[in-house]
């Protein structure tokens, strides 16, 4: 009696996966199953197929064998000049190198550039601060500059030396 208790649990539980597989929602299962939403997910999570990297390598591996078998069938008609052929075998061949990633974009590392800066103390930059300040005020004038303009001013101009 346990064994067709089993049988039928998991009978229910294929039908559940159809249901869900069909596109009958989780809610909806529970109701006609009279089971709660978690319940249904349980039993979907146990009847799918995993998805981990052993699955994806063995798809990728049958998918380009059954890519190369297509290949192997249109190959020779393309070399003998049909085009419908050549385009199928093009495709094929785009195909493959998609799943196989040679199409993929290279990759670039970009090279780092470090510029090492000395930090400045405060009172560096407060240095660099009046600098700046005082760069941008007018410079006084020379000594000599000031002397000129006075002789300019009082019409002595520059001393000339007698001519003999």
């Amino acid at each position: 009696m346990a064994n067709s208790n089993v049988v039928d649990i998991f009978d229910r539980d294929q039908r559940i996966w159809h249901a869900r597989l069909s596109g009958q929602s989780v809610r909806s299962i529970g109701r006609q199953y009279h089971l709660r939403v978690a319940e249904v997910e349980a039993i979907i999570a146990r009847m799918a197929t995993p998805v981990n990297l052993r699955m994806k390598l063995r798809a990728l591996e049958l998918d380009v064998a059954r890519l190369d078998e297509l290949f192997n069938t249109y190959y020779p008609k393309a070399l003998g000049g049909n085009e419908h052929a050549t385009i199928i075998c093009l495709r094929i061949l785009e195909h493959r190198s998609h799943l196989l990633g040679l199409q993929a974009p290279q990759r670039i590392d970009p090279v780092q550039v470090s510029i090492e800066l000395t930090p400045q103390t405060t009172t560096e930059r407060i240095q660099a601060a009046l600098d700046e300040i005082i760069s941008m005020r007018p410079q006084p004038k020379s000594i000599e500059a000031v002397a000129q303009e006075s002789r300019s001013a009082n019409g002595d101009g520059p001393m000339k030396h007698p001519e003999g």
